[in-house]
């Protein structure tokens, strides 16, 4: 494959600035009414979520870190050597850097949010430095100079790993926020741990400088501890049942007061 060479032969390559970004929003902005209120008003570079620069014989990718609300990306069709100054643009869902020539896959590690990235006719011959890309949905790599696909599928393996940890961890975070809330519901919140002899110790000074004198204090703590925790367990566990009991109260106590509404309303109608 032969790399882009220059698109059009009037305009020189060039780099990314202010005027360029600055005509494309003008360009692709809202027309009409609203267009003329938004030129007066003076639309911000960082209140723009997609822009397309494409057709431009663009040479670097430059000035685009201001434009931090940025969705969607465009910059294909140039004649892009390095992928670089993107990593402002943490919301991009959407990049787009076809029909360039790009010789390697960087500076992408900060694009978590990243769902589609269009990478074809390029001069790519590595699949790299992808693996942050956890929430990638559409990877085009086509029409590039991949040695070896070993790399990709081991790409893909680690994303899918990764993916399948953080889901794991996320699980994990909601099913223990949820413990939580039903502990503190209970009022047994920490009794679950040893927390409170923790927190029993935390600020006695003397009482922490006497543990690191001799083994005989370590052992009596050691003792102290097994028999505090056995009583917590059991605050704990009484706790819980008691808190069982009174939510079946408060089930029966809601249910009897539906059925005598009901009850009163059927007698109404008599």
């Amino acid at each position: 494959m032969v790399g882009m060479s220059i698109i059009h032969d009037f305009l020189e390559p060039g780099v990314i600035d202010n005027a360029m970004i600055l005509k494309a929003m003008d360009e692709q902005g809202p027309k009409g009414e609203a267009g003329r209120l938004a030129k007066e008003e003076g639309r911000s570079m960082e209140e723009v979520d997609k822009i397309r620069l494409e057709f431009l014989n663009i040479l670097k990718i430059d000035h685009l870190w201001i434009m931090i609300s940025l969705v969607k990306l465009q910059l294909g069709n140039n004649i892009i050597e390095k992928i670089e100054n993107l990593e402002m643009l943490v919301n991009l869902r959407e990049l787009d850097l076809s029909f360039n020539n790009i010789e390697k896959i960087e500076n992408l590690e900060a694009l978590v949010k990243l769902e589609i990235l269009l990478l074809f006719e390029n001069r790519i011959s590595v699949i790299e430095n992808i693996t942050t890309l956890t929430k990638i949905m559409i990877f085009s790599i086509g029409n590039n100079r991949i040695d070896s696909w070993d790399n990709v599928r081991s790409s893909l393996e680690k994303l899918e790993d990764r993916e399948a940890k953080e889901t794991q961890e996320k699980e994990e975070k909601e099913k223990a926020k949820k413990e939580l809330e039903y502990h503190m519901e209970a009022y047994v919140e920490g009794l679950n741990t040893d927390e409170l002899f923790i927190t029993m110790f935390k600020d006695d000074k003397e009482g922490l400088a006497l543990l690191e004198m001799n083994d005989d204090a370590k052992d009596l703590q050691k003792i102290f501890h097994e028999q505090m925790m056995e009583v917590i367990e059991q605050l704990f566990s009484i706790g819980l049942r008691q808190h069982k009991v009174r939510e079946e109260e408060m089930t029966l106590f809601i249910a009897c007061v539906n059925k005598a509404k009901e009850e009163n309303r059927l007698n109404s109608q008599q």
